[in-house]
């Protein structure tokens, strides 16, 4: 059950805007904090609506927070108010695993009471969370910042505590060589043209694409891409190319086959494919083509071929693991979370398994139309997703 605290801090933390968190603490202690393998004891309260005047002192705050080189800064800073309150502060780390798990608790109800994210404070969370708007320090959002984690009725979730700025840096010497003056620069044209000069009379890299640890540059991929390919301005837009196969940007990695999953007899001839693996992706389509994109992947597999899918499920939980010895065992039972009502669009998936209205035997019952099934099954170290293995019929 969450845990409901006063205003002050009862907000997703989001990698959004800076403010001096670090600076504002020097010192390692924790004040009241736990680790995250504690938990709190009976005593403690659970509380439900509260003001700025509800006595907090005795409760338990979950916080899940993911940036391990600003944590002990974090958390000492977290620690503080905790004392001053009489809180105990309860404290979650997943790693690289953090929006993943989220996601997960998401699902079965059980979100903590703070977390941190990056930018689905609308589309994902909204619904589950409490409306800021009124809060003395909203005045000192960046305005180009608010309007995007603001609702259309001006509700406000989260408090941005870090700003990623995209930027382009130039070296001034070679532009100059190039004879390119960067303050005349205005459109994706002038841009090109400083590259081409650059190419042509210097012996510099034109550009350069900054990535992080992961080798993944979400700028080029949302922002930069569409503006040179998409977007209804472009004065060469190639979105039709994407659509039926025979756009491809990435040449070195020579993909047969780029298009979209709605459309296979576009551009897939039949029975060419030995397996067709097809994870967490259904669901960010509306369900009124789930029937249509399952009738295709049995007109393209082989027919002593395998399909394999896997699907979200809004289900709760409860995962046991046993190792005594020889002995080692482990399963997972789920349960239905009926009483969250109908799905509701959270900005990535349309429907999720065993929300009202998408039981696992409609879903089975669409499959049969088309394959023998072979297994499902739930993994058990991510029971969020439910897996089958498909066999055409013959």
């Amino acid at each position: 059950m969450n845990k409901w605290i006063k205003k002050g801090l009862a907000v997703i933390m989001t990698s959004i805007m800076v403010t001096g968190l670090v600076a504002c603490s020097g010192e390692s202690g924790k004040g009241s904090n736990n680790s995250s393998s504690e938990t709190s004891d009976s005593s403690s309260k659970v509380l439900g609506d509260v003001t700025a005047e509800t006595d907090i002192s005795g409760a338990t705050i979950e916080i899940a927070y993911n940036k391990a080189d600003t944590a002990e800064d974090f958390f000492a800073l977290v620690g503080t108010w905790a004392d001053a309150n009489g809180v105990t502060i309860q404290e979650t780390s997943y790693g690289e695993e953090h929006e993943a798990q989220m996601k997960t608790r998401m699902g079965s109800g059980d979100l903590p009471d703070i977390w941190m994210t990056h930018g689905w404070s609308i589309n994902r969370y909204g619904e589950y969370l409490m409306d800021l708007s009124d809060q003395p320090w909203v005045v000192d959002i960046d305005p180009g910042l608010k309007d995007v984690i603001t609702t259309d009725d001006g509700e406000l979730y989260i408090l941005p505590i870090t700003q990623s700025i995209a930027s382009v840096t130039y070296n001034a010497d070679v532009l100059e060589e190039a004879g390119v003056d960067p303050s005349e620069i205005r459109t994706w044209d002038d841009f090109s043209e400083a590259l081409a000069a650059i190419k042509d009379k210097t012996d510099a890299s034109p550009l350069a694409i900054s990535l992080d640890e992961t080798g993944f540059d979400s700028y080029t991929l949302e922002l930069i891409l569409p503006s040179l390919y998409t977007n209804a301005d472009c004065a060469d837009n190639k979105a039709d190319k994407f659509l039926d196969g025979t756009f491809d940007f990435a040449k070195d990695l020579h993909p047969d086959i780029i298009g979209d999953v709605r459309e296979l007899k576009r551009f897939v001839k039949k029975d060419i494919f030995d397996c067709i693996i097809c994870c967490q992706v259904l669901e960010h389509l509306e369900f009124k083509y789930f029937d249509k994109i399952i009738k295709s992947f049995s007109d393209i597999i082989k027919k002593e071929g395998v399909v394999i899918i896997s699907l979200p499920q809004r289900r709760g939980w409860l995962k046991y693991y046993i190792n005594i010895a020889w002995l080692e065992f482990k399963h997972t039972f789920t349960i239905p979370l009926f009483w969250r009502g109908k799905f509701k669009f959270n900005g990535e998936h349309y429907w999720e398994i065993s929300a009202p209205g998408y039981s696992r035997k409609l879903i089975l019952t669409h499959l049969e139309k088309y394959f023998n099934i072979e297994k499902t099954f739930i993994p058990w170290e991510f029971p969020y997703h439910w897996f089958c293995i498909l066999k055409p019929r013959l």
